[in-house]
């Protein structure tokens, strides 16, 4: 008897836990605004507090350097976007400046959203793999605060970071094929 009493007691607890399960899974269900068990927005990667970007590229034997900014105007309407590209060593250094759509500043945000590479900077540590005459690349973000978050192609970063200087070049240089025409264009000669 004593077996029967414990199997009774059991199923009567089993069946108490299964009962209060359902119960809470329909309470969460219902209100799921709440209990938000998974999905985006639940990291801040700090997209929203981004003003300003540049990328820069340079060094090397041939001294190629090419540099692109892009920052959000102060009433968050238009973006400004700056590009500065030198071949090589000597050769004439062709620059512009315009105004564009603040859609590619969102772009940008986008990217920084999917890589959490603003929280994901400050963890690089430099790579073994470097040569040391290659030239090196600079992403650098400007915060709202004043902040600058620098991150460079010659470090390791978490793997969520990988592809991120190709995305962000690819957004510059869709701005540059879209939106600078020949006129925007100012070459000057070296001296």
């Amino acid at each position: 008897m004593k077996a029967g009493k414990i199997m009774k007691i059991l199923v009567i607890i089993l069946v108490a836990v299964i009962i209060g399960g359902i119960a809470s899974m329909m309470y969460i269900r219902k209100n799921r605004d709440k209990f938000i068990l998974d999905g985006p927005g639940m990291i801040n990667t700090r997209e929203n507090e981004i003003v300003g970007v540049s990328y820069s590229y340079g060094g090397g034997m041939e001294g190629e350097s090419l540099y692109y900014s892009l920052t959000v105007s102060e009433n968050g309407t238009t973006s400004l976007f700056e590009y500065s590209n030198c071949q090589y060593n000597g050769a004439d250094t062709v620059t512009a400046t315009k105004e564009v759509s603040v859609e590619y500043f969102n772009n940008i945000r986008i990217i920084c959203r999917q890589t959490e590479c603003l929280l994901q900077a400050h963890n690089g540590k430099p790579s073994e793999l470097q040569l040391l005459d290659a030239p090196t690349s600079h992403i650098t973000f400007t915060m709202l605060n004043g902040e600058l978050i620098s991150l460079h192609n010659n470090y390791d970063y978490h793997s969520s970071c990988n592809g991120l200087f190709g995305m962000i070049t690819a957004e510059m240089q869709n701005i540059l094929d879209n939106e600078i025409q020949p006129e925007d264009i100012i070459t000057t000669a070296e001296n």
